[in-house]
């Protein structure tokens, strides 16, 4: 499962999206429980698994950053 990651607020216009997979967002580079908190990053995670293709999940939103990430595809 892939998901594109977008910097839409509060990064700059120079930060390019990336690709990830699921294990991108369990990893320590995401780091989803400092703005969700333990149950909202469980919560974020599920999010991400059961979304559609071209479904978007906020990844973060607050203090003027917003990110999302979109599903690309149903096969990793």
């Amino acid at each position: 499962m892939k998901f594109k990651v977008e910097w839409l607020e509060g990064y700059g216009d120079d930060v390019e999206p990336k690709i990830c997979t699921m294990e991108n967002f369990v990893s320590e580079d995401w780091n989803l429980e400092s703005y969700w908190g333990d149950d909202g990053m469980i919560n974020k995670l599920r999010e991400l698994l059961t979304s559609k293709v071209g479904q978007k999940v906020t990844l973060a939103d607050c203090m003027g950053e917003q990110v999302v990430a979109t599903r690309l595809g149903e096969e990793e």
